[in-house]
């Protein structure tokens, strides 16, 4: 019986301990129908570093730091900006660490977004994901093969999984 709980509690803190260590908030800055800006913390809760994959451009994170506007009727809308297919080569400085007890925050801005919906916006939702842990390099681009990073070698703090934050309109 024992080891039965015990295997139960180590699934358990494998499943949940990650989020546990990150908790995220979203801010909104500006929303019409031409811009969303908004500010994104990762805050760091655990007693060690972490280090976040995250790309500060948002042409060029659109499925790693996804937005959502809730509405009023229930409804919610996808708002991306167009991904560019190349441009952008990621290095270690796309890889954030953040002290134990620590945040760091960034200012995303989308252009050229569209809400289609015309009722008032009441909520937005702010939705992180990463499941990189290496970056191993060699991988064929349009701008070259990729770079290794971090010696090939599992990215050290890094923090994978989903988490989500949202805010009152």
């Amino acid at each position: 019986m024992k080891k039965i709980i015990l295997i139960i509690t180590l699934l358990v803190v494998g499943v949940f301990g990650q989020e546990d260590r990150l908790k995220t908030s979203v801010s909104l800055i500006k929303l019409d129908n031409n811009t969303l800006e908004a500010n994104v913390t990762f805050q760091n809760v655990s007693n060690r570093p972490l280090r976040i994959y995250f790309i500060e451009n948002p042409v060029f994170n659109s499925f790693q730091s996804m937005f959502h506007v809730g509405h009023a009727n229930g409804s919610i809308e996808f708002i991306v900006s167009d991904p560019r297919p190349h441009g952008m080569v990621v290095d270690e400085s796309d890889f954030h660490l953040i002290d134990a007890n620590k945040s760091k925050t960034f200012t995303q801005k989308l252009d050229n977004i569209e809400l289609r919906l015309k009722t008032k916006p009441t909520k937005l939702i702010w939705v992180y994901v990463n499941d990189v842990t290496k970056w191993e390099g060699g991988r064929s681009t349009l701008d070259g093969p990729t770079k290794e990073l971090f010696d090939g070698k599992e990215i050290p703090y890094i923090w994978t999984g989903e988490v989500r934050a949202s805010t009152k309109l």
